[in-house]
């Protein structure tokens, strides 16, 4: 177990305290930690979020929303990816009205989630409008959508 895993006698993380004091550096350093878990609660069931609000750490309550919308699964899929590979285009367009949730990041095997909204086969007719429609609200807007990564 490495050291920023380790809890102290009251169950507190080194994120905890990054947290508590507002360090912004100390929890961006620790949130780059591939297997650094953020929901860890403390003894009174507190995590890292809830003692930087407790604290009045705005910035910190913002950096671990942040990595929270943009969280990314094994295969380096945010809940973006998770959301336009199983076709459910409401839950995509809520994301993408988000302007926390990074449109442009890749996953695994580098694709964004345009390259994944543009290859998968979709179950049905509804579910392919409902997407296509998505793609083209993404190069409507406002955002600063790099498109797909691929050129085929």
């Amino acid at each position: 177990m490495e050291l920023v895993d380790q809890k102290d006698k009251h169950g507190r993380t080194s994120l905890h305290y990054a947290a508590s004091i507002g360090y912004l550096e100390g929890v961006q350093t620790l949130l780059g930690q591939s297997n650094f878990d953020q929901y860890q609660r403390d003894d009174e069931g507190f995590s890292p979020i809830h003692v930087a609000s407790m604290r009045g750490n705005v910035d910190i309550v913002k950096e671990l929303l942040q990595n929270l919308i943009n969280e990314k699964d094994k295969g380096g899929n945010t809940p973006l990816h998770s959301a336009t590979m199983h076709a459910h285009p409401k839950v995509v367009n809520y994301l993408t009205w988000d302007k926390r949730v990074d449109v442009n990041l890749v996953n695994n095997e580098g694709q964004t989630v345009f390259d994944i909204a543009v290859s998968v086969e979709h179950p049905t007719s509804f579910h392919q409008t409902n997407l296509d429609n998505t793609q083209v609200y993404w190069c409507t807007t406002s955002r600063k959508f790099k498109g797909p990564t691929k050129t085929t």
